[in-house]
């Protein structure tokens, strides 16, 4: 009987993940397999700045066209524009007073441009006004809820949160329409955000959780969906404090940043002033420059210090397989943290529950990787590892990866391709 050709199995955001948390969670197409965020922290879909963990624009900010920065009172009802000639942003006039009356707002929840329409979700009076930008003409007002809005392109998704309702406008349109009914919701839903196919996901605040019409799925972690939005232009930290990138702020050619800031250093582009002065593009949630220290705080930890991710058993309809070897990817390694890798191989999948302690013993090989040691924030590595499966034989097979941090870094995984049946070169020894 001739032996098995060898092959594997890749597993990426590509090819597909075919990987589970611990909870049971699916990877889905995520483009790295990395720690969840805290769920106290700026990762979390409920994180203090209002951005979903990052996957948005802070909320009550806003990117016109130009790249013109808009930012909304949510503590007063104002609305203020960067002005790139004076490197501030300005009060826009005509606009905003706490009340009922037409261009007044009571308790904002959000903004939003789509086109040349900018889009208030005046949640106090449940009702979105939409103004045209730059007149700021009063062009619309649309008893549609005002809980949140959303936009991409030229359409603004608006949401009705207290009926479960989203309503879509594309601009130039005269009224926007019934676009999706949600599924019920207990607390009622609170944000919604656009991925870049335009896939519309609803917030649960309450239960921390985003739902998915595209996936018709409750999600748990941000990171479940880093491959399906665009990293924000503009990241706020624990502090309430942002840095408007130089690309934003300059007088002419206003782009996006490439690369955005990493959610480690939402403030690498705006470093202290020795002389202790006001840092340059650097603003509260007031829109008013401020200063900036040497040496601050940490602030709250951005990721969990742990977390187990586990293979779908890998069928390799060989019986009594030798598995050969596994290919780990990393896209990143930062200081303090650490990723162990482990295999079980069996001809039958397990019935046991695989985050059981009382089975550890049926894991083999555990090996790590650590990061560097500590040096300056952000800094990382990343490579490829190789790793011979060294657990017994078996048709089917599965591989545990243990993520580990300090809770401010995160590793990164980009793939894994896992070889066989095993190789070895007594096959190319003349018979005997």
């Amino acid at each position: 009987m001739r032996a098995p050709s060898p092959t594997f199995f890749l597993l990426n955001s590509a090819t597909g993940w075919r990987m589970n948390d611990s909870a049971g969670h699916e990877a889905g197409d995520a483009s790295v397999i990395r720690l969840p965020g805290d769920p106290n922290g700026l990762l979390a879909f409920d994180s203090p700045d209002g951005s979903l963990g990052g996957l948005a624009l802070p909320r009550g900010m806003a990117i016109g066209r130009g790249g013109i920065v808009y930012l909304l009172g949510l503590t007063a009802p104002w609305i203020k524009r960067f002005d790139p000639e004076s490197g501030s942003f300005e009060l826009l006039s005509g606009i905003g007073g706490d009340g009922a009356e037409a261009r007044m707002f009571h308790q904002p929840a959000n903004i939003a441009i789509a086109g040349d329409n900018l889009y208030v979700a005046d949640a106090g009076n449940a009702r979105v006004q939409v103004f045209a930008l730059p007149s700021l003409a009063l062009r619309y007002l649309w008893k549609t809820g005002g809980t949140d809005v959303a936009a991409r392109g030229r359409t603004a998704w608006l949401l009705d949160g207290a009926r479960g309702r989203v309503y879509a406008h594309r601009a130039g349109a005269d009224r926007p329409y019934p676009a999706l009914e949600a599924p019920p919701s207990e607390s009622g839903w609170s944000r919604i955000a656009v991925d870049r196919q335009g896939g519309i996901y609803l917030l649960d605040g309450a239960q921390q959780k985003l739902w998915s019409f595209t996936g018709q799925q409750y999600l748990t972690d941000p990171s479940q969906l880093a491959g399906e939005f665009d990293d924000p232009a503009i990241r706020m930290d624990f502090q309430q404090r942002f840095c408007l990138p130089p690309s934003l702020a300059r007088l002419c050619h206003r782009q996006s940043p490439n690369p955005v800031a990493a959610p480690e250093l939402p403030l690498a582009a705006c470093p202290p002033q020795t002389d202790g002065s006001v840092v340059p593009c650097l603003f509260n949630r007031d829109g008013d420059r401020i200063t900036r220290g040497f040496a601050e705080p940490p602030g709250p930890a951005l990721y969990r210090k742990d977390a187990l991710w586990f293979t779908t058993p890998l069928d390799s309809a060989i019986p009594r397989c030798q598995w050969h070897r596994i290919e780990l990817s990393l896209a990143a390694l930062p200081p303090g943290t650490k990723v162990q890798l482990s295999t079980f191989s069996a001809d039958q999948p397990p019935t046991w529950d695989l985050t059981d302690p009382l089975h550890e013993h049926l894991w083999a090989a555990r090996f790590s990787i650590t990061g560097p040691m500590q040096s300056k924030p952000g800094a990382s590595t990343a490579g490829d590892f190789e790793f011979l499966v060294q657990s017994r034989t078996g048709r089917f097979l599965i591989v545990r990866l243990e993520l580990s941090g300090d809770g401010y870094n995160s590793p990164e995984v980009a793939g894994l391709r896992i070889h066989y049946p095993r190789q070895s070169y007594l096959a190319y020894l003349p018979a005997v």
